[in-house]
């Protein structure tokens, strides 16, 4: 009777066959990692890791459920904690889905609410060599830390879209052609121009000589587009041309002008790099000039007295004083005008007034009637416009007409030569040789 109102102890006991009712599981923090730029196909997307399964009850975690999807789909494309991208997912964002589980022999409810990450960036197709290009602003640049030329990637899918935001992934190698005895110089990141443009450009610029082969890379590996690689050839600062600045005349960089001066006499000197103030200009190793020859910041030089033997003019790096480029010159000639001879010993006067100050040129000396080096009008012009006391008017020529009493002149504006009586009164122009 007692065992009949207490009950039959193992008959109140659980089967252990039985599940028990208790709380379904749950997960938090489903994320997936972030990729490096936006994703590609080939690219492997992984769950972040830290999600944090929990049940109230303390039952452990068994065969949860881990998914991805394509663009919010019901239906996943894989399963498990990472996922290779292929190319049906280009244009598509992806999802990583975490159902939670608990053993169901023995808890109810075992399956919890699936938590799904938020979508990544939309899936890219690789680039194309069809379709994406890479280019050089200019394959020649000057070596001087300051030219450049632009290197420009435009890249496209096989679906000719643009593919973007990938700037972390790329990179520029260069191979050594010639020159670069310290190896291939660093080259910058390229940076993509605009969100979603697809165009990536890298300014490119050297200090050494040489040439190098420059090929894009995508995560360190090969990259397709057209063509594979550039070559650009890093060559040095160099003197294009010298001209008088006054009535200006193209002289070539190997052309010896000037070989005639008088005071303030003016030349440029141009560079390969059309870039003058970039430098720091001096004449012999004298910053800005010495006394007798200064030079601006323009490459403008300056003739302020006379100097025999070979002149240096020097374009030298501003930070490391490296000389760049240089340009020589050697005057053999210095004229300095004598003001106006009149009177019945016009010649003879301008001759005895030269005597002492080197002597009166010849007609060779002063203009053969063109613009040529070895002479005074033919490097300088019409010298009336030099504004450094010539005439427009005709100079005495030491040199004899064939008839006794008369003498060679020449006018220094126009560069034209004829002969007067020696007693006519004509200006002087004297010649010192150096």
């Amino acid at each position: 009777m007692l065992g009949l109102l207490l009950g039959h102890p193992a008959s109140a006991a659980l089967k252990s066959s039985e599940t028990v009712k208790g709380h379904a599981p749950t997960v938090s923090g489903v994320a997936i990692l972030a990729t490096t730029g936006n994703p590609l196909e080939g690219d492997t997307l992984q769950s972040s890791g830290s999600q944090l399964f929990t049940d109230v009850d303390g039952d452990s975690e068994f065969n949860s459920l881990k998914q991805w999807y394509r663009s919010g789909d019901t239906t996943p494309v894989a399963s498990g904690t990472s996922y290779r991208l292929t190319a049906s997912d280009v244009g598509h964002t992806l999802q990583f889905g975490y159902t939670p589980a608990t053993d169901p022999a023995i808890t109810d409810p075992a399956i919890g609410v699936e938590v799904r990450s938020t979508a990544s960036a939309v899936v890219q197709g690789l680039p194309v060599a069809a379709g994406s290009t890479f280019v050089a602003s200019k394959a020649s640049v000057i070596a001087n830390n300051s030219d450049t030329t632009v290197l420009t990637l435009t890249l496209k899918d096989s679906g000719n879209r643009p593919v973007t935001g990938i700037a972390t992934r790329l990179s520029l190698a260069a191979s050594v052609v010639s020159g670069f005895s310290g190896g291939a110089p660093a080259l910058p990141r390229p940076v993509e121009t605009a969100q979603g443009s697809g165009i990536y450009t890298a300014t490119v610029k050297s200090g050494s000589v040489g040439t190098i082969n420059v090929t894009p890379k995508l995560n360190a590996g090969p990259l397709s587009v057209t063509p594979g690689s550039q070559r650009i050839e890093f060559i040095a600062l160099s003197v294009t041309q010298v001209s008088p600045v006054v009535n200006a005349y193209s002289f070539g960089s190997g052309s010896g002008f000037p070989t005639t001066g008088f005071a303030t006499a003016k030349f440029r000197v141009s560079l390969s790099d059309n870039n003058p103030t970039a430098y720091q200009w001096a004449v012999d190793g004298s910053n800005n000039g010495t006394g007798y020859t200064s030079v601006d910041t323009t490459g403008v030089v300056t003739l302020n007295t006379a100097r025999s033997g070979a002149q240096l003019i020097q374009v030298k790096d501003k930070i490391s004083g490296a000389v760049l480029a240089s340009y020589s010159f050697t005057l053999t000639g210095w004229f300095a005008t004598g003001g106006t001879w009149v009177g019945s010993e016009g010649w003879f006067t301008a001759n005895t007034y030269c005597s002492t100050r080197g002597g009166l040129p010849t007609r060779a000396q002063l203009s053969n009637g063109t613009r040529s080096v070895g002479n005074l009008w033919g490097e300088w012009g019409d010298m009336a416009s030099q504004g450094s006391g010539f005439r427009n008017a005709s100079y005495w020529t030491s040199e004899q007409f064939t008839i006794s009493g008369i003498h060679y002149l020449v006018n220094l504006t126009t560069g034209y030569v004829h002969y007067a009586v020696d007693a006519n009164g004509f200006y002087v122009a004297c010649r010192q040789g150096l």
